[in-house]
């Protein structure tokens, strides 16, 4: 069986929230929650299923979920008017497939300032299974 080395992604998002303290944070495919939990800024998450598996929501003032597409969220809803700011930090982990990841991408830019981080999740197949398009 193929396994990654590393640090674990959810400690990686852990230290740059720590480190970085940003005060508006997006996150596009939530599912469990266990992501955005480690979020301590006022955050918003899109996912068209939420299967929140615990307290994603923290000690955080203001957490706002959306369970739409994110081609919808980004059609109908403005982020930084919903932060009252731009974004600071967002982390893309939605559909695998670029043109998804892109047009997130685009949309989450179009939230941000100029020293924002975008973290892009699981856009670089490490092996042949993990880049077919059916999964």
């Amino acid at each position: 069986m193929f396994r990654l080395s590393g640090v674990f992604y959810i400690e990686f998002l852990k230290t740059l929230h720590t480190q970085l303290a940003p005060r508006g944070y997006l996150e596009i495919g939530t599912a469990s929650g266990n992501s955005l939990a480690v979020a301590d800024c006022n955050a918003i998450a899109v996912d068209p299923e939420f299967h929140l598996a615990g307290p994603a929501t923290g000690n955080r003032r203001r957490s706002l979920l959306f369970q739409m597409t994110s081609d919808d969220f980004f059609a109908t809803e403005s982020a930084p008017a919903l932060l009252g700011r731009p974004v600071d930090m967002a982390f893309l982990d939605g559909l695998h497939l670029f043109e998804y990841l892109l047009r997130d991408l685009i949309g989450t830019e179009a939230s941000c300032h100029s020293r924002s981080l975008i973290l892009l999740h699981d856009c670089v197949p490490s092996n042949t299974r993990m880049a077919l398009r059916q999964f």
